[in-house]
């Protein structure tokens, strides 16, 4: 069987922090265009192991994007729900969710679009596998390729450990770790695509990409995507180290004013007062939430 593995999506409507797109939803669904051309021009199946979105409601007009793309995708596509599609990272809540929306598509029969249960062993987020003793097992779970890799009081495995779990698994594909990798072990896999976005600014120079896997021949291809490091900006971690510096130097500056009374309004609008290196701005933003608060 031929699949294009991929997984964190992440569509979301706003644009993350650290990204300075001319225009975020645009990119994000010409990143999807791109996977639908990969699968297509591979004549794979559209894998997509968990966390389609980056809340478990978005917009309508994101979870359209995505079915009007995918549906193009001429030997299928098939899903997992991740933690991020789950209301309370919970299934028993789907129909609360944008993901519910895809599941009734699911419910209704649609061939273009169904859980990937049909292709092997499988689980939504926090599910337990069903049928284990598959030869393909699909899961959205927390998977290092090393065990050393794991931080402390993480709650995540390492690939060898998936596969001691399921030693009849062949081909093990998993969602949730963010970065790419393949592990291998006596013609065994662990294949974890990462996510086909950066949307964190420790992601700048790692290069979303996804797999393309041939079960029968045992080729794993990473393609990348043609996402560009150069709109990945830290520029807003400055602004909140500077916006903290502020708030923590006007605290100071209401502990150290001479008269200090029991009010707090009167201490704030005191340390205003003698305070001469704040922006006007923010002086007058500060003031019209103690007004709100009267």
């Amino acid at each position: 069987m031929k699949f294009l593995i991929s997984a964190d999506w992440h569509l979301r409507s706003i644009s993350p922090r650290c990204r300075v797109d001319d225009n975020w939803l645009d990119f994000q669904e010409s990143i999807v265009k791109e996977i639908v051309k990969i699968a297509n021009n591979k004549k794979a199946i559209l894998c997509i192991i968990g966390d389609i979105f980056d809340t478990p409601n978005v917009p309508s007009f994101i979870t359209a994007m995505f079915l009007l793309n995918v549906l193009k995708v001429k030997m299928g596509t098939r899903i997992l729900a991740g933690n991020h599609d789950l209301p309370q990272h919970s299934w028993a809540n789907i129909s609360n969710s944008s993901i519910g929306i895809i599941n009734s598509i699911i419910v209704n029969g649609h061939n273009g679009i169904s859980y990937i249960n049909e292709l092997g062993s499988w689980s939504h987020f926090n599910e337990s596998i069903k049928n284990p003793d598959q030869e393909l097992q699909f899961t959205h779970r927390l998977i290092f390729k090393n065990a050393k890799d794991i931080p402390p009081n993480v709650s995540a495995c390492s690939a060898q450990d998936l596969l001691d779990e399921f030693p009849n698994a062949k081909y093990i594909f998993t969602g949730d770790m963010h970065r790419a990798f393949v592990y291998e072990k006596k013609n065994r896999f662990v294949v974890n695509p990462g996510c086909i976005i950066r949307q964190a600014v420790d992601f700048k120079d790692y290069v979303p990409s996804v797999y393309y896997v041939d079960t029968d021949e045992d080729i794993i291809e990473q393609i990348f995507l043609s996402d560009n490091g150069e709109v990945v900006m830290d520029s807003y971690l400055r602004e909140e180290e500077e916006r903290v510096d502020r708030i923590e130097a006007f605290v100071e500056g209401v502990k150290k004013n001479g008269k200090v009374s029991l009010d707090f309004i009167s201490n704030v609008n005191a340390a205003l007062d003698k305070n001469n290196k704040m922006s006007k701005e923010t002086v007058s933003t500060i003031r019209e939430l103690m007004e709100d608060e009267k």
